[in-house]
């Protein structure tokens, strides 16, 4: 098995000013490197040695790395390390289709780089272990699929038929996930699903793959417990973090059980901690730490558990934690479960959830916590995040074009008037007057429109006071060109004296990104232009302590199978083409935890001038005062 000290890597310096740094680090973490400052040296190693991981140390992306890296491809089937300057992301994605493991940005010191390959590499080495079980027919996308797991040093498994499969399921001692076409002929493949999650978890999970959906087949499998699904050809970028995700999943509950497991066979006063186990386990007796399990220790970088022994609770959370946080601590009553910053021993803060429980133990009061690292989570949102923000500046980049239609029309018509007037020397001085009139109105608007969208636009995060009535209105006027080319009709019904002390920005991107959803499923599904309807209210709760914006469209509804799986990542019913799947995944994700509020989807009717509609209902509540610490 591969570890440490038996994993090779190869550094290729690209750049012109070439450092050691990293060949000495590496090398100082016990991994075996090499370097080479020339291509034929790089390719000469390549050819003799049996390489693990390549690290092309570049420069500024540019067509000459490319191709040095698109040559190593063909001389090797390792992963691929590339670090530069550029933080171009189409030149990201255009080398992404390299086959990359990673396209990092260098942005200061290589060491932090150097810790993110250190991880990287940890998780290459640990995939090993974890099977997957690909069940396709031979064809250009089952090939592509297994060179990308293979890539990330997956155990991979082909079975090309359901029947070899079913077989293959008798013979393996180990499996973290399935990949399966739906549409194999020979068999039913939730009939392969369920043998796998008896023999071995019945949280394994079955991503379907393939390039012809049934819906019908496809809701089915859904109810019946396929994961997820990936329409191909598929996304390269995509692929590889949807199958880390499930994988780290896959491990992450395992490890759960296994301490669950450890927990169970310790002496009576642990067992009581076996319901609360999440990651790292500490014990509390008046807020002091009185006892901790071996993931404790290394997650608070302590050398042993003497060390751990005595610390105060708010010892081990920044001393920046707003008051509230701090006070939820010390609680002895509750039994609760939240997000916290929590600090370890040298100081490094990272995010973590918290599962608390108080319970009394041999005459003792006793507080246990469970704490998951969310670090790897959060950072996987942060890509999740990116992807959404990239397909949201499509849509305003489609809404701008619809706005500027109009004007820019007028002003092409005013000034060719003004030409023809001269050419043929019948110049009006009124209606040349007239003429610039429009041009300068028409500029103007343009003018506005872009502050419009750039005011938008701005990442603002600062909690301000705002009429809830105005956001709606300032999305309409974003949508405005798109709706009236769509032919959509907007029905309002908004309280125009409501006052909301939060993040008017983000409230405005939820309502977007609602508004964007419904608008394109009633293109799709409602071809008569006159049942195109859109209706908003903006309205208090009868606590008279939330605001709520009420969007319901005509479009028929969501299907029941699948309205409680709308909010999940990547979930969409769109064509590959058309959506993520992200979009109302990071609007549930900004209301539930950048705003303290919560969305809500229904199927709902309602009459407009005497005829009856049916849609989705989206329901988003939000606090009329937002503390400072939600945002």
């Amino acid at each position: 098995m591969k570890n440490k000290q038996n994993f090779n890597i190869l550094i290729i310096e690209l750049g012109v000013n070439k450092s050691n740094i990293l060949f000495t680090t590496l090398s100082r973490l016990d991994y075996r490197c090499y370097v080479a400052d020339t291509l034929p040296l790089s390719y000469d190693i390549l050819r003799m040695e049996a390489i693990d991981l390549v690290i092309v140390n570049g420069t500024n992306a540019s067509d000459a790395e490319k191709y040095v890296i698109m040559d190593i491809q063909n001389l090797t089937d390792c992963g691929i390390i590339f670090l530069t300057a550029d933080p171009d992301t189409l030149k990201m994605e255009e080398f992404s289709r390299y086959n990359l493991l990673s396209y990092n940005i260098k942005l200061g010191n290589l060491l932090n780089i150097v810790k993110e390959i250190d991880n990287l590499i940890a998780k290459l080495i640990s995939n090993s272990l974890e099977t997957i079980l690909l069940i396709k027919g031979k064809n250009e996308t089952r090939d592509l699929i297994a060179e990308l797991l293979r890539l990330r040093r997956y155990n991979v498994v082909i079975c090309p038929t359901g029947a070899s499969a079913w077989k293959k399921i008798d013979t393996l001692n180990q499996l973290s996930l399935i990949l399966v076409d739906i549409n194999i002929a020979d068999m039913d493949s939730m009939d392969i699903l369920r043998k796998a999650r008896k023999k071995f978890s019945n949280i394994l999970p079955v991503i379907s793959v393939s390039k012809h959906y049934d819906s019908l087949i496809l809701q089915q499998n859904i109810a019946n417990g396929l994961s997820d699904f990936i329409k191909s050809p598929i996304e390269k970028l995509d692929f590889g973090l949807r199958i880390d995700l499930w994988i780290d999943n896959v491990k992450q509950k395992r490890e759960i059980e296994e301490q669950k497991k450890e927990i169970e066979s310790v002496l009576g006063s642990f067992r009581a901690l076996a319901n609360a186990t999440m990651e790292a386990l500490l014990m509390f007796e008046n807020n002091i730490c009185v006892d901790a399990n071996d993931e404790a220790i290394r997650m608070f970088e302590y050398q042993m558990k003497s060390q751990i022994l005595g610390i105060h609770i708010l010892d081990f959370v920044p001393k920046t934690l707003p008051k509230y946080d701090k006070e939820e601590l010390l609680k002895n009553e509750v039994n609760h479960e939240f997000e916290i910053d929590m600090m370890k021993n040298d100081e490094i803060i990272f995010p973590a959830q918290i599962k608390e429980r108080n319970i009394r133990l041999e005459n003792r009061d006793l507080k246990i916590i469970a704490i998951l690292d969310l670090t790897e989570i959060k950072r996987n949102e942060d890509i999740l995040h990116q992807q959404s923000k990239m397909a949201s500046m499509g849509e305003m980049i489609e809404n701008i074009a619809h706005q500027w239609r109009q004007p820019l029309s007028a002003i092409t018509i005013s000034a060719s008037s003004i030409l023809v007037s001269h050419e043929i020397g019948m110049v009006d001085e009124e209606e040349t007057h007239e003429q610039l009139e429009v041009i300068i109105e028409s500029a103007e608007f343009l003018s506005h429109t872009i502050n419009d969208f750039q005011n938008f636009l701005k990442e603002n995060k600062q909690i301000i006071k705002f009429k809830l009535h105005d956001v709606v209105s300032k999305v309409l006027k974003l949508v405005d060109g798109n709706m009236k080319n769509n032919q959509i009709f907007v029905l309002l019904d908004l309280d125009e004296n409501i006052n909301m002390n939060g993040l008017e920005n983000e409230l405005m991107q939820v309502v977007l990104n609602i508004i964007n959803n419904a608008k394109d499923i009633l293109v799709e599904k409602i071809p008569s232009l006159t049942d195109r309807i859109i209706f908003i209210k903006a309205y208090l709760d009868e606590s008279k302590e939330n605001g709520i914006i009420e969007i319901q469209d005509s479009a028929g509804g969501v299907p029941k199978n699948i309205i409680s799986k709308i909010f999940e990542p990547y979930f969409t019913t769109k064509h590959q083409t058309q959506g993520t799947g992200l979009g109302l995944y990071m609007t549930h994700k900004m209301i539930t935890e950048h705003m303290g509020g919560d969305i809500k989807v229904t199927n709902k009717s309602f009459s407009h001038q005497t005829k009856e509609y049916k849609g989705a209902n989206f329901q988003v509540i939000v606090p009329i005062e937002i503390s400072q610490s939600k945002s």
